[in-house]
């Protein structure tokens, strides 16, 4: 991406193999993917199933939580 960017993709539905596989192979005749291109799972044995890309839209990072009782910091305790 240009100017350091990340994208996401929600796939619109399952994709059987990718999230064990977490590898996928594509091709496009332009030099990005676009929400109508298709990707296809590898697989040990091949080829796997082939999905639908869906909308991409700017990666958020989760918010990190705070954690009850504090900065998280380890405090001394006294007896």
């Amino acid at each position: 991406m240009s100017g350091g960017e990340t994208l996401v993709n929600r796939l619109p539905n399952r994709c059987p193999g990718l999230g064990f596989e977490k590898r996928f192979a594509y091709k496009t005749s332009l030099s990005q993917l676009c929400n109508t291109d298709i990707i296809t799972v590898i697989t040990s044995m091949g080829r796997g199933a082939s999905c639908g890309l869906g909308t991409f839209s700017p990666y958020v990072p989760p918010e990190e939580v705070e954690k009850p009782g504090g900065d998280g910091k380890l405090e001394p305790v006294e007896d």
